[in-house]
């Protein structure tokens, strides 16, 4: 039922005049004196109530009643106080009334502020606030005025507030909370540790994935500072089950490729491509030159450059395998720095499609590589991946064959344009990436679709992978093949598990059971092309570099004439439609290739 502004005041009003007079009659008896004057109980009703009405007090709303409403109600309590003292009546008698009067309509504003959040939390979730920090207390305060998390308590190890309260909540240690979470019927913890490390972030994730409740968390600084609201919770992300702390970048490799240099970026709109752009842009170019066959993708990344003020942006709308229009780029444009991330990456999609999978990752890499070449640009860089080694799959054979190609050009020595290759694994966050799939699977009731049990992958964040392909840039002396640190690989089954749990929900066990909100995780069995670990080497021994998080390594390849009649051989087999061909003449091309099934 909504009340309307007047009866609300009209009730306030009653409820400030029965409190006044009752600490009116409260003093009388306890002091056992009388007023002297019959007209004084009436009067300071009447002043407070005025007074009150010119400072604003009546104004405030009851739900944010807090240190101005005092300060409000001191004001009104002294000046009636001023008034019976005034009228000739004893200071003990003044005194002793405005104290009561005072702690009686703050008392019951605060009481009905108390009732009505207990009231409008009833039925919200109820949660458990990890941090009882800054945020953490900044958190509650805010929740306070909506309905959407009931508080419960706030957890913390630190021993200076343990079992103290704040807001009414009491700070309980970590070792606790599994029976706070069976007492209380827990929903939600929030996780309010925006500056922790992510390694820390991660052990506090990994004790609270066993519970039955939903883990979200409050925005980063970052995000708050942008004009996020502190209660514009967030569920966990992946970067924090992976716990990786970035390693700070080395300013110098980061900026020779890039600070007041012209930088094209092939495959701009793509997931690298976009990043590789953002983390460029941070480093001061003199220009950025896009290119992607994408219009929509091609315009997205456009406008969200544009957003930061940087204007010398040249987009072209083409592929890398038109001639003509690279040749018009590089003419039009005195390129320095080539990042060459434009290719087909998807392996079932190329696995059914392997005509298009040469001719955009290796006939494409060699035209963008002959264009820079020519031009005579200072660098060139190679955007490959780790399926490139020994692989099983044709995506992962083309990438492979384009890195060859820029191994035999550093052989030449074009022009001194340095040439290099970056070598990684998944980029959480790319397009087609398995977490945003299972998050929308899960989203959905389920179920989570997983091809193998025991199948791993390596992770890395894309902002930490562009990142590193600059410094890398930075880094080359030619024909270097650098692989990125991915840490430790990670079984994608638990990977999905914990995103169930995290959400909330749990895990069915049988798929025959109707346990309602249960996810069951289904094995769909492995695709063509898929293997189960992924590796980042063929047969070097990595070294190391300047940087902790990326290694050099040398590789073996065939010669050139090999592979040029390689190449036009497994285009012929495609044209004949004889896959078993294709991928005879494709093992003996790659080292290593081992198709999955035969044809």
């Amino acid at each position: 039922m909504v009340i309307s502004i007047r009866i609300k005041l009209f009730i306030l009003l009653i409820a400030d005049i029965f409190s006044i007079f009752a600490s009116q009659i409260v003093t009388l008896l306890l002091l056992n004196q009388w007023y002297l004057n019959a007209i004084t109980p009436i009067l300071t009703i009447g002043i407070f109530i005025t007074i009150s009405w010119i400072n604003g007090f009546y104004k405030t709303s009851i739900s944010h009643v807090g240190i101005s409403a005092v300060k409000q109600a001191l004001i009104s309590v002294l000046l009636s106080g001023m008034v019976v003292y005034l009228l000739g009546e004893s200071m003990q008698l003044t005194l002793f009334s405005s104290v009561l009067v005072f702690i009686s309509v703050i008392g019951h504003r605060v009481f009905t502020r108390e009732y009505l959040f207990q009231q409008r939390h009833s039925s919200a979730a109820k949660t458990l606030v990890y941090g009882a920090g800054s945020a953490g207390v900044q958190f509650v305060t805010a929740s306070m005025q909506g309905d959407t998390y009931n508080v419960v308590g706030y957890i913390d190890d630190d021993e200076s507030i343990r079992g103290t309260s704040i807001h009414g909540r009491t700070v309980y240690p970590s070792k606790n909370i599994e029976n706070l979470v069976k007492k209380n019927g827990i929903q939600i913890i929030v996780l309010a540790l925006p500056s922790v490390s992510k390694t820390e972030r991660k052990r506090v994730i990994d004790s609270l994935i066993a519970l039955p409740t939903r883990v979200i968390t409050i925005p980063t600084y970052e995000d708050l500072i942008e004009g996020k609201q502190i209660t514009q919770t967030e569920n966990i992300s992946v970067v924090d089950l992976l716990g990786r702390d970035p390693v700070p970048p080395l300013d110098f490799y980061l900026k020779a490729p890039t600070n007041n240099k012209v930088c094209l970026i092939t495959g701009a709109g793509g997931s690298i491509g976009s990043e590789l752009c953002r983390q460029i842009l941070k480093c001061d170019p003199k220009k950025l030159v896009l290119l992607d066959i994408s219009e929509p993708a091609l315009f997205d990344i456009e406008q969200d450059l544009l957003q930061s003020g940087f204007s010398e942006i040249i987009c072209y709308l083409g592929s890398v395998n038109d001639t003509d229009l690279l040749n018009k780029i590089f003419k039009d444009n005195i390129i320095d720095s080539v990042f060459h991330a434009a290719a087909y990456k998807h392996v079932p999609m190329v696995e059914i499609n392997p005509m298009a999978g040469i001719i955009n990752n290796v006939d494409g890499t060699k035209r963008m590589l002959e264009a820079t070449l020519n031009a005579k640009c200072e660098s060139f860089t190679l955007i490959s991946s780790d399926k490139a080694v020994r692989p099983t799959n044709i995506m992962g054979a083309t990438k492979r064959i384009s890195e060859m190609i820029c191994q035999q050009a550093t052989q030449k020595n074009y022009n001194n344009t340095t040439i290099s290759m970056v070598r990684f694994g998944n980029v959480l966050g790319s397009s087609g990436s398995v977490i945003p799939i299972f998050q929308k699977q899960i989203k959905n009731g389920g179920p989570i679709t997983l091809t193998h049990p025991e199948i791993t992958r390596y992770f890395m964040t894309i902002d930490e992978a562009a990142q590193l392909v600059i410094q890398a840039t930075g880094m080359a002396k030619g024909g270097d093949l650098f692989l990125l640190d991915m840490g430790t690989p990670v079984k994608v089954y638990d990977l999905a598990e914990r995103l169930i749990r995290l959400s909330g929900k749990t895990i069915k066990t049988d798929p025959n059971t109707q346990d309602q909100g249960a996810i069951e995780i289904k094995i769909t069995g492995l695709r063509k092309g898929e293997k189960l670990y992924e590796e980042l080497l063929v047969d070097a021994d990595a070294l190391a570099t300047e940087h902790p998080k990326i290694m050099r390594a040398i590789e073996q390849f065939i010669d050139e004439k090999t592979l040029n009649s390689g190449v036009l051989a497994l285009k012929e087999a495609l044209k004949t439609d004889d896959i078993f061909k294709f991928k005879r003449l494709l093992t003996e091309l790659v080292e290593g290739y081992e198709p999955s099934e035969s044809e």
